[in-house]
């Protein structure tokens, strides 16, 4: 649930110049593979309008924000589905971990 940093200026919205990030991310021991950064981009889709291309955007995301489970190990599988809702963009992630599986969902609304 914190904002992950967008490394590029053609990542933020249209009229945004602030980049977010977790300030927490510069405190991180690097994880082997390459993952430094906590968060999701998803902050970044909010002034798009709910298309199917957005939406996977967002799942992949979503994907990207969840993949240092996957490399320590704490989650064996990651899936992901987003569907679009209206205004809303519904997010279902189911973990599976050494001990069982987990489902988990998430509402993102796109309110203008």
């Amino acid at each position: 649930f914190s904002n992950r940093l967008a490394a590029e200026a053609d990542e933020l919205p249209a009229g945004t110049s602030d980049r977010r990030g977790y300030w927490g991310d510069y405190l991180l021991p690097r994880i082997q593979g390459g993952v430094d950064r906590l968060g999701s981009k998803i902050w970044t889709l909010s002034r798009e309008n709910v298309l199917q291309a957005v939406a996977a955007r967002a799942e992949g995301f979503v994907v990207e924000s969840l993949e240092w489970k996957l490399l320590t190990g704490e989650v064996i599988t990651v899936d992901v589905t987003v569907v679009i809702n209206g205004e809303r963009l519904e997010v279902l992630v189911i973990e599976t971990t050494p001990s069982g599986t987990f489902e988990n969902s998430y509402n993102f609304d796109w309110r203008r």
